[in-house]
Parts: C-alpha cells; structure tokens; sequence
C-alpha cells in the first residue's frame, strides 16, 4: 500500500504505514491534502472540520499519482474525487496547489516538492447575473 498518515485538526488517526525499505522508495519529503468538510463528509471522515492527509511523495511525485495512490486506499475518494481509471478529478472537484488554481490536464504534469500543500474543494458554479 502506501505511506499515509490520517489527520483530523484536532485528532490524530494512525492509518496505513509501510516502511520505504519494503517497496523500495526513497522518501523525498511530505504534502498535505486538505479536505473541507463538505467533501470529507462524503468520505465518512469523522468530525465536522477540515480533514488533513498527510503523504509522503518520492523523486518526480505528480499530483495525479497522490491522488491515485489515495483513491486506491479510501473506495469512496474514487467515487467522490478522484477515478484513477480515468485518471480525472469529479466533475464537482477543484484542485488547488500552494494557491494556485490547476486545470484537471495539470495535475498528471505537475510534481510535488516537500511541504505542498493540496487543496480539493468543491466546484461553485451557477448563480445569477
């Protein structure tokens, strides 16, 4: 599986933990995804705050792979957020790097460094004029 670490602000979950040395990869630092709680609440995250996952990247890590190592882990992250089938984020989702907004043919071609932060909100469209 893959390197993991589950967090809630507020609480601490241990949940999947595999040593570099069993598959070989060299660690190259850390990224934290957050999740507000509308969508971590689809993912039957505990707890009515953001939801923080912690994960640690290798040599030339893509948002895309993260994302595909985490829908592998959680069944609904792949049914609410991201399909690696199709390697595409859900319709509904926006992926924000360090600030940055990324169009959905970004994250396959965008790497990740130690202490990036990732942020998956829902898509607001719609309203008047």
């Amino acid at each position: 599986m893959i390197n993991v670490m589950l967090k809630e602000y507020k609480k601490h979950y241990d949940g999947l933990h595999v040593s570099e040395q069993q598959y070989g990869r060299v660690i190259m630092g850390i990224v934290r995804i957050r999740i507000p709680p509308f969508l971590a609440s689809m993912l039957d995250a505990p707890g009515a705050d953001w939801l923080v996952l912690e994960h640690e990247i290798g040599e030339e890590t893509t948002i895309g792979d993260v994302l595909a190592e985490l829908a592998c882990s959680y069944a609904k992250f792949t049914k609410v957020i991201y399909n690696p089938d199709v390697a595409q984020v859900g319709d509904q989702v926006t992926v924000i790097l360090n600030d940055s907004l990324l169009q959905p043919d970004e994250l396959a071609r965008t790497n990740l460094g130690d202490g990036d932060t990732i942020v998956l909100l829902p898509a607001y469209t719609g309203g008047q004029r």
